[in-house]
C-alpha cells in the first residue's frame, strides 16, 4: 500500500483521486490590475526595454541598425550560414530597407513588414523577423495608447 504525504491544507478526494487545494482568503482589492499580460507598462514600456537592450532608439531604422540589432540577438544565423553570414544580412536588410524609416507612420514602416511577410523562403537570417515583430509590438502598443 501506498502511503500519500499530503502537505497541511491538502484533502485528498477518495472518489476521484484528486488533491483540492486550500481555499485561501485575501483581499483582491489591494493587487495590482495588469490590463496587457505581455506588455504591462505599454508602448514607453517596450521603447524603454528596446533603448536599454539595444543601446539606440527605434528610429530612425536604416540598414545598418537594423543589422546592427540583428547581430546583437542572433544565435543561430552565424552558426548556420558561417563566414557569409554578414554578406547574407547585409542584403537581406538593404532589400527591406532601401531608405530610411523615420517613423511607424512612415509608408517604407508596412511596405518593410509586406516584404518580409510576403516572402518566407528568400529570407535566411530569420531574426531579421523577430525584431520586425517587436517594431510591430511597439507599434500597436503606441496605437493602443493614443485611442485611449
Amino acid at each position: 500500500m501506498m502511503k500519500l504525504n499530503l502537505k497541511k491544507g491538502y484533502q485528498p478526494d477518495i472518489e476521484d483521486n484528486t488533491l483540492r487545494a486550500p481555499i485561501v482568503s485575501g483581499n483582491i482589492a489591494n493587487r495590482p490590475i495588469i490590463t496587457d499580460h505581455y506588455f504591462p507598462g505599454g508602448a514607453d514600456y517596450l521603447l524603454t526595454l528596446f533603448k536599454r537592450r539595444f543601446h539606440t532608439s527605434p528610429f530612425p531604422l536604416t540598414t545598418n541598425k537594423l543589422e546592427t540589432i540583428v547581430r546583437a540577438i542572433d544565435v543561430e544565423g552565424p552558426r548556420l550560414l558561417g563566414f557569409y553570414y554578414p554578406a547574407e544580412l547585409h542584403k537581406e536588410c538593404q532589400v527591406l530597407l532601401p531608405h530610411p524609416i523615420i517613423s511607424f507612420y512612415d509608408s517604407g514602416f508596412r511596405r518593410m513588414f509586406d516584404i518580409w511577410c510576403a516572402n518566407p523562403f528568400y529570407f535566411r537570417c530569420r531574426v531579421i523577423g523577430t525584431v520586425l515583430y517587436y517594431y510591430l509590438a511597439i507599434q500597436s502598443e503606441s496605437e493602443k495608447s493614443c485611442l485611449q
